[in-house]
């Protein structure tokens, strides 16, 4: 029924013209199968404070009446499992689930996967993050208190920022290497 996970068992009956044939109906539902894995960060540092979250195409979404998509907690040791998928193409997206001034990095991945009625393992490795810290000053060397900072990869803002404390100091973690 779409909406659940499971997918309907068609069975043909073939009728002649003219006569009549008595059908039981007895639809076989199958559930969807189940996506797992680990999360864990290349550094080896702890995977607290990440989320993972399945979705997959949102027309299809729309289409079929089904979920886009299900966030789960990780847990203690970076373990996920979503149950009753049903075959389709998938997209996996690890995040922080931390304040603004994190920047996300350290929980940031996507990966896609293709389910079938089989159940899929699938692993996922989070790059190593930075940690950019300062202290911003006005020209005439007092601190800049409660100044925002927002960081910029290119042309394209990130989705952190930071506010200067007292002294104009800043911290902004999770900020991606390169």
């Amino acid at each position: 029924d779409g909406k659940s996970g499971k997918r309907r068992a068609l069975k043909e009956v073939d009728v002649k013209d003219g006569s009549e044939t008595e059908v039981t109906l007895q639809p076989e539902l199958a559930e969807g199968a189940t996506l797992f894995g680990t999360v864990h960060r290349s550094d080896g540092g702890s995977v607290a404070g990440l989320e993972l979250t399945v979705s997959f195409d949102e027309v299809a979404s729309l289409r079929t009446g089904r979920w886009n998509s299900v966030t789960k907690e990780l847990d203690a040791d970076g373990g996920y499992r979503v149950t009753k998928l049903p075959p389709d193409r998938y997209q996996i997206r690890v995040r922080s689930t931390r304040n603004q001034s994190d920047c996300g990095a350290e929980g940031e991945s996507l990966v896609e996967v293709t389910m079938t009625d089989q159940d899929v393992r699938q692993d996922i490795e989070i790059p190593p993050s930075g940690t950019i810290r300062g202290t911003v000053r006005t020209r005439g060397g007092t601190p800049a208190t409660g100044t925002t900072l927002r960081l910029s990869v290119g042309d394209r803002w990130d989705p952190c920022s930071a506010v200067t404390d007292r002294d104009g100091g800043y911290l902004l973690t999770g900020v991606g290497t390169g």
